[in-house]
């Protein structure tokens, strides 16, 4: 993915006090990557959308300049204001976070893999490559499918996270169990 510095002073109200935000290289998303959703949304959260100093409205200006093909067409047509920010985020992830998809395009992968001979080399490289689609499998996709997405909103909610860790889903579930059995009484 091609990345983009960002650098800006905004002043847009004399109310408002003067936003700096810091360098940061950014990822563009075309909606072709699929699998690499959760990492460019993750990146855009950190930089610019858990900024609670920074307007919607500049929110959806970075958002839109990071959009490429496909996923810019997704958003293209909504109004530049804080309910179209909304709007666009739930539109790139509606869109791009399908979790169908990304399954099979992990087991596509892992399908790729080419054979191995013997060597060194080549069985390390398939080791590696290994690795890492059973981790995607296992914490990306196989423990997310089983959760309700009114479950998975929760967890998200209660750790402020749009990509959550093994440890943040087992600790959540702790949190929900006893939400439910405290609403029980």
């Amino acid at each position: 993915m091609a990345t983009t510095n960002i650098t800006t002073t905004a002043s847009f109200n004399p109310t408002q006090p003067e936003v700096k935000l810091p360098s940061v290289s950014l990822p563009t998303f075309s909606g072709a990557e699929y699998k690499n959703v959760d990492n460019f949304w993750n990146k855009f959260v950190d930089a610019v959308d858990a900024n609670a100093a920074i307007p919607k409205t500049i929110k959806f200006t970075y958002l839109q300049g990071q959009l490429r093909g496909e996923a810019l067409k997704v958003v293209c047509n909504l109004t530049l204001s804080n309910d179209g920010y909304d709007s666009a985020v739930q539109l790139v992830k509606k869109n791009y976070a399908d979790l169908e998809r990304a399954a099979t395009l992990l087991v596509k992968s892992f399908l790729d893999l080419p054979s191995m001979d013997g060597t060194t080399d080549l069985i390390q490289a398939f080791r590696v490559a290994l690795k890492s689609l059973l981790k995607a499998l296992s914490h990306k996709i196989v423990v997310k499918c089983k959760l309700a997405s009114e479950i998975l909103d929760k967890l998200c909610t209660l750790h402020n996270k749009a990509s959550l860790t093994v440890k943040d889903i087992t600790e959540g579930l702790r949190s929900v169990i006893e939400q439910q059995r405290a609403n029980r009484l």
